[in-house]
């Protein structure tokens, strides 16, 4: 492992927050498709759901001499991608440099597109309908009287109402229920781009605890418990030896063990360090600190020589496994 005793702060840059197209930002996920056959360089139409984020594109098809025409099937002519909203596990932001300052724009929602198959839906209830169509109905004679059953449905308990709105039918009737909304398809030449940028000098008065704003840069969302740090510890345990309760097999150091918890929270004031460390001594903690972490603006973050990613540390483990001459 390298012997660097310093991390140093090479460069501060500015950070602008752009509020203008905050809510409008998505970042849309496409199907990997053959180098030979992209996908056309935009789409034709295009519809979204804002309540459930779902994007719907549509795509001329491309038709071919090789496509079987005697086909009784209709070839479609347009091609839709729809998408399902994924869960965010992190906050992301759109970042632009521009005179030495970064631009940051908060994202709205991750869309993974997908093929839909909602012609051959249609090609089905067609041929239902041409069913019903062609069996004759019986004519019949006087109307007879009907029984009419009256029911009591009694009220569902909160459990079972629950389990109803997790139900895939009562989902999926909550997002028909919505209508779709049209969309204009811009040109890629079109100024906004221009609004990822803010032109407001004026500094944001730093007026919140330490506390608040270390919650406000992690990406979980919730402030750590008990579980979570657990879960935290357990992820890292493959690689550092590092469990649940904090403590390390005996081959692991107190440098690693405070490596790893920086490794998986990223940014940590010193109490919170010693807390996820509830064995330590908050005088070993603060020894090993040079060691493995850097100090900047009272906050703790890892050494970028000792992440895995980092050219030296990638070093070192070779250095340990090339035979000695």
């Amino acid at each position: 492992m390298s012997d660097a005793t310093d991390d140093p702060v090479v460069r501060e840059i500015p950070v602008h927050l752009a509020d203008i197209l905050r809510g409008s930002i998505h970042v849309v996920q496409f199907p990997l498709r053959p180098v030979y056959r992209p996908m056309t360089s935009r789409p034709v139409h295009a519809e979204y759901k804002p309540v459930n984020s779902m994007l719907t594109l549509d795509y001329p098809v491309h038709t071919e001499d090789h496509y079987n025409k005697d086909d009784d099937m209709d070839m479609p002519s347009r091609m839709t991608l729809q998408s399902s909203a994924i869960a965010p596990v992190s906050n992301y932001a759109v970042g632009v440099f521009r005179d030495g300052q970064l631009h940051l724009t908060p994202v709205t929602s991750i869309l993974q597109m997908r093929p839909t198959m909602s012609h051959l839906d249609d090609e089905d209830e067609k041929d239902d309908n041409d069913m019903d169509v062609s069996t004759p109905v019986a004519p019949t004679s006087a109307a007879a009287p009907e029984e009419v059953q009256v029911q009591v449905v009694k009220r569902q308990s909160e459990r079972a109402l629950a389990a109803m709105q997790n139900s895939y039918a009562y989902k999926r009737s909550v997002i028909q229920s919505e209508k779709w909304m049209d969309l204009t398809i811009n040109p890629t030449e079109e100024d906004e781009f221009e609004q990822l940028f803010s032109d407001v000098e004026v500094p944001v008065p730093f007026d919140v605890t330490p506390q608040a704003y270390l919650n406000a840069l992690s990406y979980r969302q919730d402030e750590p418990d008990a579980v979570s740090v657990a879960t935290a510890m357990d992820n890292k345990a493959a690689d550092t030896g590092l469990n649940s309760t904090g403590n390390m097999n005996k081959s692991a150091s107190l440098d690693d063990r405070v490596l790893a918890v920086l490794q998986t929270y990223k940014v940590l004031h010193f109490n919170q360090l010693c807390e996820l460390l509830p064995l330590e001594s908050r005088h070993e903690i603060h020894a090993a600190l040079p060691r493995v972490a850097t100090i900047v603006r009272g906050c703790v973050v890892a050494k970028s020589s000792r992440l895995p990613d980092h050219p030296d540390f990638r070093a070192a483990i070779v250095a340990e496994v090339r035979p000695t001459a």
